[in-house]
């Protein structure tokens, strides 16, 4: 039953990277440049999750990106820093290529997560 719920949870962490991988690459506005078009910025980086690198003076001083982006990227690197987490889901990916794993649609892997 663990390792069911690892798999999905490997799922759902894959999920998570392959968003933060089609976030297209920053883009650089100066300060008075993003002050000046700053509801034209904040929609781009909600609508089409952009990152804006915000410059002062030429050099890069913050970068904006969308909350569902940042949320995304935090629990990517909370489930990459926790050795248990990894190492099951090392023994998920182990067991998928060993064909020791069963397929589920996503409706049998809730009910199967929540008996837990």
């Amino acid at each position: 039953m663990r390792l069911l719920q690892e798999i999905s949870r490997l799922h759902d962490l894959l999920s998570d990277i392959a968003l933060l991988m089609v976030v297209p690459a920053s883009e650089q506005v100066s300060l008075a440049d993003a002050k000046a078009r700053l509801s034209e910025v904040v929609e781009g980086i909600e609508t089409e999750h952009r990152r804006v690198v915000i410059t002062k003076h030429g050099r890069p001083t913050v970068v904006v990106l969308a909350v569902e982006d940042l949320e995304a990227l935090e629990d990517t690197l909370d489930m990459l820093s926790d050795p248990d987490a990894m190492a099951d889901l090392r023994e998920a990916a182990t067991a998928r290529r060993t064909g020791k794993t069963i397929d589920l649609t996503k409706e049998e892997a809730r009910v199967r997560w929540s008996r837990g």
